[in-house]
């Protein structure tokens, strides 16, 4: 049996009765128990709401499902009993949703299945509700219902008529304002959001009330625990059905008593009154960035930036769980306001979102309306997300620096040379690595292992915001790292994004710092034309794999009476401290004189294309003439065939 039925059976008995149904929901809580979280904290409080809609997210449970159980958590929470799976505690508030909006979207969405029990049901919970399923049933049905200026009924006595908008309220019962000055407030802000969003930026909403959606804006405070308010998308106003006419909710409880509830306030009418733009051009684009967007609206026109630190550090946030995917339906996606942020101040403001809300119009996914918009200002999805992350790392975003807290980071490493590290990546979710210096300087290189999934990695030296990219064979590096650069930042993500697909893939990362250092050449000199010198190179090979030899560029210059040349090559060597390869100098019978060898070692070779550390030491070997008492090819034993110099390249 589902949640939804359950949830009927329960209050119905099976039967049709809006009476028993009513006197159900008039069941009081038990003592003690908190219906809704304490708005007194504008902290993230985990709660039952956020909860359903993670398990929507996850497919534990139906869409229908949460919606029915998100509507028993706004407006009857004393329904659900202690033993249900997302029965609200003193520890889990039923409700802590800043906006609303996404419910009566999800509402809309779910419509097709509901019963005409539980919609009856739905219907007793809410006059908004009511009025919202009403008029669905007559644009879809053909049935009797509200007229084009009708108004959900709140039967509130009073309204407080501004310029651009009308509050309807009242002072006794359930939502009962403070006082007269709260209303006059909520009139006060949301006339000047609307001014502010709509006069030459963004196109106007359309409000519920005129036949033609273009009177004033309906406006209702209600008693919503949990909840700041929310846009409630009504009636569709045209034949495509994605712009829709609607009015807000706002809460009767946003004086909580501190300095700053006024500019709360005024964010939550800015915030709520963007979610009507957007519905005047599509409403139905994808609800995390709607929410995005809001938040950004409410900072840069409402001048709200009050609870940005508490956003950000919630526990799912992109900062705190940044290896997740983006599109999340729950409290995560006011933390994607951070992306907003970072596009506004990259693509001049406003006039970017204009361009976005545009291009919603023909398209639902946020981020294929982002690849449209930002193609359009001459840069790729791809590389502004990697951009962003860059940003997320280093705490760059122009505007909102002093609330960002640091992204939870993968892992941190100093001691380089490890073997690879198998990981997983989601889609547009990152992993976040900080490098710091090991004992020695080098170049330092990530390495990325990938499968057909083809995860991206990048890295950022210091404070720079340019991401540095990987080359064809999974290789990225940064010079002078334990030098000038102090820190390097190793992110790994994939952001090649054709629709939405939370599979995790795979990929091997790994961090080598090659250090090089020849400490010692020990040649046999004295020797005799006609025999060798054996030459022992001593040499530290630090920083790669312990288990396996790494290839080092050798370079051997050799300078004699009757010679000027050099040989050169890629050798696997053996890695660790006091190290030795051997050389070998052949000589002809003919051969007299003072040789001069100089030997280059350098890390990685020069096929990876990358900065080098590199290592030089000199030698010399004195040829002389063999005695004349010593026979033809008596003076010196050949060098063994297989150690002799590098083959000229």
């Amino acid at each position: 049996m589902s949640v939804t039925q359950r949830v009927i059976r329960l209050l119905t008995g099976g039967m049709v009765s809006s009476s028993l149904i009513f006197a159900f929901l008039l069941f009081a809580a038990p003592a003690g128990w908190s219906a809704a979280s304490d708005r007194g904290s504008r902290g993230f409080v985990p709660n039952a709401y956020n909860d359903v809609c993670k398990a929507a997210d996850q497919g534990e449970i139906s869409l229908k499902d949460s919606v029915i159980l998100r509507a028993r958590l706004l407006y009857a929470p004393q329904t659900i009993g202690a033993n249900e799976a997302f029965a609200p505690t003193a520890e889990r508030p039923a409700v802590f949703e800043p906006c609303a909006t996404g419910f009566t979207k999800d509402l809309h969405r779910v419509y097709p299945e509901l019963s005409d029990v539980e919609k009856a049901w739905l219907s007793s919970l809410d006059p908004g509700v009511a009025f919202l399923l009403a008029r669905k049933d007559q644009q879809v049905k053909g049935a009797a219902g509200p007229g084009p200026n009708a108004l959900p009924n709140y039967n509130f006595e009073k309204e407080e008529e501004g310029k651009l908008c009308i509050v309807h309220y009242t002072t006794s019962g359930t939502h009962s304002v403070p006082n007269e000055v709260y209303a006059q407030l909520i009139r006060k802000y949301m006339d000047m959001g609307i001014k502010a969003m709509t006069k030459k930026h963004f196109r106007r909403a359309y409000h519920e009330g005129e036949a033609d959606f273009k009177g004033k804006l309906h406006v209702y405070i209600v008693n919503s625990p949990g909840v700041y308010g929310e846009w409630k998308d009504i009636t569709a106003v045209d034949a495509s059905g994605k712009k829709m006419a609607g009015y807000i909710l706002i809460s009767n409880a946003m004086d909580d008593g501190s300095d700053t509830w006024q500019v709360k306030a005024k964010g939550t009418c800015y915030h709520e009154y963007f979610h009507g733009i957007q519905s005047a051009y599509n409403a139905w684009s994808k609800l995390w960035f709607l929410e995005a967007t809001s938040v950004w609206a409410q900072c840069y026109y409402g001048g709200d930036w009050i609870d940005l630190n508490e956003v950000y550090g919630a526990a799912d946030s992109v900062f705190k769980v940044p290896n997740d995917v983006i599109w999340k339906n729950t409290y995560r996606k006011y933390t994607t306001s951070a992306l907003a942020f970072f596009l506004s101040a990259k693509y001049k403001g406003w006039k970017f979102f204009k361009s976005y809300y545009e291009n919603s119009e023909t398209e639902d996914d946020a981020i294929k309306i982002l690849k449209t918009t930002i193609d359009a200002n001459g840069s790729t999805f791809e590389e502004e997300f990697k951009n962003w992350l860059a940003c997320m790392y280093l705490k760059k975003i122009s505007r909102i620096q002093k609330y960002m807290p640091d992204v939870t980071l993968a892992g941190t490493h100093n001691a380089y040379g490890v073997d690879p590290t198998n990981a997983t990546v989601v889609l547009t979710g990152a992993n976040y690595y900080k490098m710091e210096p090991g004992e020695k300087p080098g170049t330092f290189i990530g390495i990325l292992e990938t499968t057909a999934s083809k995860p991206e990695g990048f890295l950022l030296k210091n404070k720079s915001q340019t991401p540095i990219k990987f080359n064809d064979a999974g290789r990225g590096a940064v010079a002078k790292f334990g030098q000038s650069a102090k820190t390097v930042g190793f992110i790994v993500t994939d952001c090649t994004y054709a629709g939405e697909d939370a599979t995790a893939r795979a990929y091997k990362y790994s961090a080598i710092v090659p250090y090089v250092n020849i400490t010692d050449i020990t040649a046999e000199s004295p020797i005799f034309s006609g025999g060798y010198s054996q030459i022992d190179i001593t040499y530290d090979l630090l920083g790669t794999y312990p288990t396996q030899p790494f290839p080092v560029y050798i370079k051997v210059t050799e300078k004699g009476p009757d010679v000027a040349d050099y040989v050169s090559g890629t050798y696997n060597l053996n890695v660790g401290e006091d190290q030795i390869m051997t050389f070998y100098f052949n000589t002809a019978y003919d051969t007299v004189g003072n040789y001069r060898f100089t030997f280059q070692f350098a890390v990685p070779p020069d096929d990876w294309e990358m900065p080098q550390v590199k290592s030089k030491g000199r030698c010399a070997v004195q040829v002389k003439e063999p005695p004349e008492s010593a026979a033809p090819g008596t003076a010196g034993t050949d060098a063994p065939e297989a150690a002799l110099l590098p083959a000229p390249r």
